[in-house]
This record gives structure tokens, C-alpha cells and sequence, in this order.
């Protein structure tokens, strides 16, 4: 392996440029990369052109795809990443509990729309913050036009349980702690409390603490707010109404309520910023910025993605890439030791 791998770089304004021979990718990986094109697909009732990709290793950029600058498409639930070190810095920096109830410091009394969604109430006494972000809180809601066809509806859901109304039905149907169900809605809520937490926009507690230091100006991405995907009907057009689960709270104390299931408006150059920190578990030029359980690899659903691998330092981030290779994805997964990678490199100093 080059010697120059004993270290990792952290970009400027700039990525550096690696050969990936150089970077310590095998002649067999290269082949395949080299093959690679991003293809127009058709998501969600639209067709998707605007694909871009980032393959980096240790801090240097070793290849991409399309305009990695100025291709800023919305990332679905990739952003749900960013969520979660919402989380994190909370616990680190203002002494959160996450396995405490969140009634004790959020109920949504005199905000969420219906007393049977309060924080407060009935099996929702209950309900900690690490329930809401390992999804085992006891929502359902994904979808909201799903919900209403009664597509992908959880089999432990009853029929009498439920109304058909996503926004009534924006509550936990048992009791917390159980068994895992995936589901944005419980990063609906977990945007709602922690905004209250902070007492701020979640993306100006991002830019402060995670963005900032990395070097993403806060002009370069955007977070919708729950607002904004409640009112966007056509936000995804084959599912139209998706977003209508996304209930009240939008602002709290004045401060807007951020998209906490996703729904991120990033370049992949800055996307694989973030990557990177993934990969360095949570050190930045010498400084940990969030300890590496709140710092997590997400993909979302129109073929977004970050995704880091502490063991091989390599980063790889996508916006909207549909046709990416399954070998691209395990690169960056972070329990796996990729095949397509000669040597380990050096563990960072904290």
C-alpha cells in the first residue's frame, strides 16, 4: 500500500485526487469501477437523471460520477444520519438520558393535534428516545398513501385499531420496546422532541456542531421542513399524499421543526464529508466531534445514500444512483471488511 495511506486527509475546500491503484483498491475493483455509468431510471412516477456518486478513501477523492457539486437533489431518508446525531450531541453536550422517557422532557401538550398522541399518553408514558431512533417505538405509519390503500400495513396493526386517516393515526399501537418495525413516522416525533430539546432548528445545531467543522457551509444543503412535506402532495408522484402523515407540531417555540425522517438536500461531494466523519468515527483533523454510535450509515429510498466503513476508510456517498452496484454499497458498509481493499490503515489518533 503507498505509504501516503498511514494517515487520512481531510478536505479543504477541495477533495485531493487519488489514483485508486494508489488508493489500495485491487486491479479487480478498478476493472469494475471503470465500467460503471450512472443510468436514468424511473422512480416514483418520475425519471431520475440526475444520478452522481463519490468514492473516496482515507480523505482523498479516488473517483466519481456526474456534477458532484451542484447536483443537489432531495436524499429521502438518507438524512435520517443527521437525525440521529441530533441525538448524539444532545446526550453529549446537554446530558440527555436517551434511555429515559421522552414525556419527561417533551408530551406535545397544547401541540400535537389530538390528546391520544401526547407523549403522555396511554402506552406513549413509556416511549424512550432510543425507541424512536431503533424504530421500536410502536408507530406503523411509513406512508401515508400506503396507509390509506392498506398496503404494507403491519400484520400486528388491527384493523379496529386504526381509522385510515394517517394523521389521526400518527401514535404508537403497542407497547414500546418490543420488536423493531421500520417507520418514519418515529423520526417524525424524534424531530419534533429534540427540536424542543435544543430549543432551535435541528439544521442550525447540524451546522454548528457536525457541518461546520467538516466544512459544509450552511448555503450548500437544505432540510425541508415537516411543513414543506406535508403540504407537497406530489412530493413523490406515484405515492401522491405521501407526506401527509407528518402531523403538528411544524414549528416549536418559534423554531421550525426539520424533516427528522430525511428529506435532505445535499450535494455527494458534501455527502461524502460526512461519510468520511463516519469512517473516522467522529474524529476530524485530530477532534472528535460525536462519539461513533451516533454517527451511522443511511441509505434512502430513491437511491440515496452515505455510507462509511471505519475499517477501510473508505466513504462513498450518492444521490440518487439507481443502478449502483451492490459491490459499491458493501464498500462502504460499515460491518464489512471489503474484499475489493489491499491493507488496513492506520488507526486515527483521538
Amino acid at each position: 500500500m503507498n505509504d501516503v495511506l498511514n494517515g487520512v486527509v481531510y478536505p479543504e475546500q477541495q477533495w485531493q485526487a487519488l489514483p485508486p491503484e494508489e488508493a489500495g483498491f485491487t486491479p479487480e475493483f478498478v476493472s469494475r469501477m471503470n465500467r460503471w455509468q450512472p443510468e436514468p431510471y424511473q422512480l416514483w412516477g418520475e425519471r431520475v437523471t440526475n444520478c452522481t456518486a463519490v468514492l473516496t478513501r482515507c480523505g482523498y477523492l479516488v473517483r466519481s460520477w456526474g456534477n458532484i457539486k451542484s447536483n443537489t437533489q432531495q436524499t429521502a431518508s438518507a438524512g435520517k444520519a443527521f437525525t440521529i446525531a441530533a441525538l448524539g450531541l444532545a446526550v453529549e453536550k446537554l446530558g440527555l438520558n436517551p434511555d429515559e422517557p421522552v414525556c419527561r422532557t417533551w408530551t406535545g401538550a397544547g401541540q400535537v393535534s389530538h390528546r391520544h398522541k401526547r407523549l403522555d399518553y396511554g402506552p406513549h408514558r413509556t416511549i424512550t428516545w432510543r425507541h424512536l431512533v431503533e424504530h421500536t417505538a410502536g408507530f406503523a405509519i411509513e406512508n401515508a398513501w400506503w396507509w390509506r390503500e392498506g398496503i404494507a400495513v403491519p400484520s400486528w396493526v388491527s384493523p379496529d385499531q386504526y381509522t385510515g386517516n394517517p394523521l389521526l393515526d400518527m401514535r404508537s399501537f403497542r407497547e414500546p420496546g418490543i420488536a423493531a418495525y421500520y417507520s418514519s413516522a418515529h423520526f417524525v416525533r424524534l424531530g419534533q422532541a429534540l427540536t424542543a430539546l435544543w430549543d432551535a432548528d435541528l439544521k442550525e445545531v447540524v451546522d454548528r456542531e457536525i457541518f461546520g467543522p467538516i466544512g459544509i457551509a450552511p448555503d450548500r444543503w437544505n432540510w425541508m421542513t415537516l411543513s414543506d412535506v406535508y403540504q407537497d402532495y406530489d412530493l413523490y408522484p406515484e405515492t401522491p399524499g405521501y407526506g401527509q402523515f407528518v402531523d403538528p407540531p411544524y414549528e416549536i417555540s418559534g423554531k421550525v421543526v426539520r424533516g427528522g425522517p430525511g428529506w435532505v438536500r445535499i450535494s455527494a461531494e458534501d455527502l461524502a464529508r460526512f461519510g468520511l466523519l463516519v469512517a473516522t468515527r467522529g474524529v476530524w483533523k485530530g477532534r472528535r466531534l460525536l462519539s461513533p454510535q451516533w454517527l451511522v450509515s443511511h441509505s434512502g429510498g430513491n437511491r440515496s445514500a452515505v455510507l462509511g466503513c471505519p475499517k477501510s476508510l473508505v466513504a462513498v456517498a450518492t444521490i440518487t444512483a439507481g443502478n449502483l452496484p451492490q459491490y459499491m454499497w458493501d464498500m462502504g458498509h460499515v460491518d464489512q471488511w471489503p474484499q475489493f481493499v489491499r491493507g488496513e490503515p492506520a488507526p486515527q489518533r483521538t
